[in-house]
């Protein structure tokens, strides 16, 4: 599995038609007379055995996502995605760990809390790419990426309300 890193700039309607190409990728600058900065949007594309999944780094997990989803005690929010076709009930979170990716893979093989249906890995350290298949409350699958300096968690879950 591969993840891909981009960054889509936000920036005002105004701002776009004004300033074309110059301002592409830029991170701080402002239009004559606007007094509004760019702001920038970065996402990441995620291969899952659900298909691809789009990321959007906001560090927002999506409405209604249940809190007692269990994530490694280190793993903070990194934001929200989505899967093209699926069904409007599928919610996708994401995390980032700094931990290594074959631990963060285990914590999820071996959850108490989840039913586990399947799980697979492959690689190591910034080449680890693991999913656990869940089913039950809680059905969907959890892939688990590792990158520099951690792991990124890519969690979809099927049948949630606020999906």
């Amino acid at each position: 599995m591969r993840i891909c890193r981009s960054a889509v700039s936000a920036l005002p309607l105004v701002l776009v038609l004004g300033a074309g190409p110059l301002l592409a990728g830029c991170t701080g600058a402002t239009g004559p007379g606007i007094g509004s900065s760019t702001t920038m949007v970065s996402t990441i594309d995620v291969q899952t055995p659900a298909g691809a999944v789009t990321i959007s780094l906001d560090q927002q997990l999506p409405a209604g996502w249940p809190a007692d989803f269990p994530v490694p005690a280190t793993a903070t929010p990194a934001g929200s995605g989505a899967l093209a076709g699926a069904a409007p009930t599928t919610q996708i979170g994401a995390y980032s760990v700094a931990q290594p990716p074959d631990e963060v893979f285990a914590f999820y093989a071996q959850q108490a809390g989840l039913a586990v249906a399947s799980a697979s890995s492959a690689g190591t350290g910034d080449e680890f790419d693991g999913t656990v298949r869940l089913e039950g409350a809680s059905a969907g699958l959890v892939t688990v990426v590792g990158g520099a300096g951690g792991a990124t968690i890519v969690a979809v879950l099927q049948g949630l309300e606020g999906g």
